[in-house]
């Protein structure tokens, strides 16, 4: 029983670490813990649950604080970053957190049906997958309210799409660029030519209806789930969908949303594992290598989940309020410039040359969406657009 602590521990320490420093993803720790793990055991298990879990809570402090994106919470950094802008980062982070708890919760509630569910829909579903990502993006660009914003909706969703499917294309590891340039780079940039603003005092006050709050942590809870049984589809395409089929969505509850897709995506991946056999992501194919989780091991896993939530709620609290005093202490230019130079800096180390010329065009497109006053949603389709080539054979 120490020994699980132990590992437990060490994994939500290693969460820590994959959520606040941008670049360093999970599965980058993942392939460490397989590479020393000569032995699988549960102990090992829990500490990769324990990790996921904890990285889901933070990993939306440097999206939201300072506008650094991840490769799954990007859609967070425009309504997140306007907030931390508006004197209310805290508010935004607490939002996230109430997402990822509901989600949690909503995810075991919903366990049983979804077990049955997903025993008897394997294989029919991703037939459907690329229509549904189509008509979605059809959708979101039919959503803008003047016809010569859907033109430039279609040209940016067009632009983004094709630079999507060449980056992806010519390399696999330029998905950091890519996701920098549109969702990251951009909107420092914009934020600090446009707009020329400051770091407001941070205020710490929290509302939100709780139907509303319900409301985005189902429909999150709902799409996370999908995610586990759509091969090659992530918690950005679901966050993308939701937002689709729900446009009335207010910054908070987006974030609440997205808080709630993150978790019970992550918590889904285990289980899918479990039922299917079938492993979605970098961790969930480690455990798979690893170790046969019995009945027994999988109540210990969702046991493990419950317990790091937990914690992972206190602790993005208590770090977010650290980062937050250090911010205020800083001029808003010399973060953006700071920032800007570390993003471009990673993506040569991540992504090589050819990652830094991917950057610069994501971040033009990204840039038309800011100054045309167009949803920012529409540069998703450079994921969607790869995508549905895939599902199509190309």
């Amino acid at each position: 029983m120490i020994e699980f602590f132990f590992f437990i521990g060490t994994g939500l320490g290693l969460g820590i670490l994959t959520g606040l420093i941008p670049g360093i993803h999970l599965n980058t720790i993942t392939t460490f813990i397989l590479f020393f793990s000569f032995q699988g055991s549960l102990s090992i298990v829990l500490l990769i649950v324990a990790m996921n879990t904890m990285h889901s809570f933070i990993d939306f402090i440097p999206n939201i604080l300072v506008g650094a994106p991840s490769e799954d919470n990007f859609l967070s950094i425009l309504p997140g970053h306007r907030l931390f802008l508006q004197g209310k980062g805290l508010l935004g982070i607490q939002l996230t957190i109430l997402g990822n708890l509901g989600g949690i919760l909503i995810s075991l509630g919903v366990l049983p049906i979804y077990w049955l569910f997903a025993q008897q829909t394997k294989g029919f579903l991703v037939k459907t997958i690329p229509w549904a990502l189509l008509t979605m993006t059809v959708l979101l660009v039919a959503s803008e309210r003047k016809n010569q914003k859907k033109l430039v909706a279609l040209g940016v969703a067009g632009l983004a799409g094709a630079l999507g499917v060449i980056a992806l294309r010519l390399a696999s590891n330029q998905l950091f660029a890519l996701v920098t340039g549109f969702f990251g780079m951009s909107t420092l940039l914009f934020s600090l030519y446009q707009s020329k603003p400051k770091i407001v005092q941070q205020t710490k006050i929290f509302k939100l209806k709780t139907r509303k709050a319900w409301k985005a942590i189902g429909i999150g809870g709902i799409c996370g789930s999908l995610v586990s049984l759509f091969p090659a589809i992530s918690s950005a395409h679901a966050a993308f969908v939701a937002q689709s089929i729900h446009q009335k969505f207010g910054t908070k509850q987006f974030l609440v949303l997205l808080g709630a897709i993150n978790a019970s995506s992550m918590v889904f991946s285990f289980v899918a594992l479990q039922v299917l056999g079938k492993a979605r992501t970098g961790s969930a194919v480690a455990i798979q290598f690893l170790y046969e989780l019995s009945m027994p091991d999988f109540l210990v896993v969702l046991a493990t989940i419950l317990l790091s939530a937990g914690i992972a709620a206190l602790t993005t609290i208590l770090i977010a309020k650290k980062v937050l005093t250090v911010l205020q202490k800083i001029s808003y230019p010399t973060l953006s410039k700071s920032i800007m130079v570390l993003l471009a800096g990673l993506t040569i180390w991540l992504s090589g040359f050819l990652g830094l010329l991917v950057l610069l065009v994501a971040t033009s497109i990204g840039l038309i969406s800011h100054l045309q006053g167009i949803k920012k949603s529409h540069c998703m389709a450079f994921l969607v657009v790869p995508t549905i080539l895939f599902y199509w054979g190309f």
